[in-house]
């Protein structure tokens, strides 16, 4: 699955040829069960060198123009052949952190940060649409003002975008306060993501859980109203 948009980068691309199998044939399993079937990704992601391979898309200071029309087509290509590649996929969950180019601090981009975020959740929710998927957002970020961007990001969105957000304002940790950004979602839209005990905490070798670490959480997923939690299990 070689790109069409921007295709200099096939040259710098990492390839594992049986990725797209492997989801195929765990997908195909979840499916057969009835199961919605997720993927989650991270963007913004391309190989570091379509700073060079393409120095149009570059901005004075040097970094990613993504108010450059060739990244709106470049991003919704990346959709099409993952869905293409991995037809299983019913949903996509959309992170914005540990990524190649973060949206959120884009100094002398043509857009604010706002912007940047507002286009990046557009793209990637108009792709999965127009191939009958939905997108779940996922908007954590260590950094008030990135949360901040991002609600004002998702007021000016459609409404049937989902959100995923920790329960943990950091990375888990059992003693950490709970994460005041998830009372300002609309609860019907949001699902609450916290670590059962072996993903993090145990850093998927042994299972360490803490009962009411568990418990204060879904507790907090009731009070919020949010008609989903979602536990995560191994990080392998």
């Amino acid at each position: 699955y070689l790109y069409r948009v921007l295709p200099k980068l096939n040259d710098f691309k990492e390839y594992r040829p049986t990725m797209a199998e492997e989801l195929r044939r765990v997908f195909g399993k979840a499916k057969a069960q009835g199961r919605e079937t997720v993927l989650w990704t991270h963007e913004l992601c391309a190989p570091k060198e379509v700073l060079s391979a393409y120095p149009e898309l570059r901005t004075r200071r040097g970094d990613l123009n993504l108010a450059h029309p060739l990244m709106t087509e470049f991003l919704t290509h990346k959709y099409d052949l993952l869905f293409d590649a991995v037809p299983e996929i019913d949903s996509v969950v959309l992170t914005m952190t540990e990524v190649a180019f973060p949206v959120a601090h884009r100094f002398d981009n043509a857009w604010s940060s706002e912007e940047c975020i507002h286009w990046l959740i557009r793209t990637v929710h108009d792709a999965c649409k127009r191939r009958g998927r939905k997108m779940i957002l996922r908007p954590f970020s260590a950094i008030v003002a990135d949360y901040e961007a991002t609600r004002r990001a998702l007021a000016r969105l459609p409404e049937d975008i989902e959100i995923m957000d920790k329960s943990d304002p950091f990375d888990w940790d059992p003693f950490l306060p709970l994460n005041p950004e998830l009372s300002t979602y609309p609860p019907e839209r949001l699902t609450v993501e916290f670590d059962v005990g072996a993903e993090y905490f145990g850093r998927g070798a042994f299972p360490l859980t803490f009962n009411s670490y568990v418990r204060e959480r879904l507790d907090l997923a009731r009070r919020l109203g949010a008609p989903r939690v979602i536990g995560r299990l191994d990080r392998r």
